[in-house]
This record gives structure tokens, C-alpha cells and sequence, in this order.
């Protein structure tokens, strides 16, 4: 084992803390104001999973949490797994049943279980080199029928370079 402190939680404890902390996130309520039908009513309501929350419950720094999964793979890794995908579960479908705010988890999914946004987009250039040095710069007082004349010439340079 590194140096550092020790660990408080075997993997089995772990899993065993991760379950209380699930079943506490069950069954509470509170008292809402119903402004369709001007009634203050009870309601039952699940709280989320979250990563937080769950270290919290644990008495535990995310950063434990995160060197347990990296320094201790072997015995950590699937329970480790097991909590983020439990996690991730939770998040993604309260928020197709509305029941979670959905920018909000998406926003908590990008930044704690690895989901993106983005789109990977790969651009390939030509790069043209007439070799004649005869490029020229433009700005807004050049006559719009020089552009015009450099444009044609461009374009007879790339049909007989057969581009």
C-alpha cells in the first residue's frame, strides 16, 4: 500500500456504505404549494445519487474516493464502478422521466462520468501555392472588378493545375 493515510473502507464496506446512502436517499417529503388547486399538499420524493452526496454520507474526501479507484485498482475498481454506474443510472433516467432538472444532470455527467458534448470534427486543407508570387491583398478600398479579375485568374490556375 502507498504511503498516505490508511484506508477507512475495505471494498465490501464500501459497497455495504454505498447501499445505506442509497436507501437514505429514499422516501422523504415535504410540503409544497399546489397553485393549480390553491392547496398546500405532502409529497414523497427520492433525492438523487450524487457523488458528493455520497462521499459525504461516507465521511470521506472525493479525492480519497478518486485514489482508491486509481492507487488500489485491483481491489477498488469494480466496486468503484459499481457506484458511478449506479450513479450515472439514477441521473440519466429521472432525467428522461423529468423528474431531475435534465441540464442539470447533464452538466453533472459531463464533469463527474466522463459524457461530452462535443463533436470531434476533423478538417482536411488544400494548401494552393501558384508559385507565381502574384497573390495579392485586398482591403475594402480595392474595386470590387480587381477581387472579380484575381478570382478568375485563381480559377484558371486551379483548372490547369486540374484541381
Amino acid at each position: 500500500m502507498p504511503a498516505g493515510a490508511p484506508r477507512v473502507y475495505s471494498p465490501e464496506k464500501l459497497l455495504e456504505k454505498f447501499e445505506e446512502y442509497r436507501a437514505e436517499q429514499l422516501d422523504h417529503t415535504k410540503t409544497v404549494y399546489n397553485n393549480r388547486t390553491k392547496t398546500v399538499e405532502t409529497i414523497t420524493y427520492d433525492k438523487p445519487l450524487t457523488l458528493a452526496g455520497f462521499c459525504d454520507h461516507a465521511k470521506m474526501h472525493r479525492d480519497t474516493l478518486n485514489s482508491y479507484k486509481n492507487e488500489h485498482k485491483n481491489e477498488y475498481s469494480d466496486i468503484i464502478k459499481r457506484i458511478y454506474t449506479a450513479i450515472e443510472r439514477d441521473l440519466v433516467e429521472n432525467s428522461l422521466l423529468y423528474t431531475y432538472s435534465s441540464p442539470m444532470a447533464q452538466h453533472i455527467l459531463n464533469n463527474a462520468h466522463g459524457y461530452s458534448n462535443k463533436q470531434e470534427v476533423t478538417a482536411n486543407t488544400t494548401n494552393i501555392n501558384t508559385n507565381n508570387n502574384t497573390n495579392k491583398n485586398f482591403d475594402m478600398s480595392t474595386p470590387i472588378e480587381d477581387i472579380q479579375a484575381e478570382i478568375e485568374r485563381l480559377q484558371a490556375e486551379l483548372s490547369k493545375n486540374g484541381k
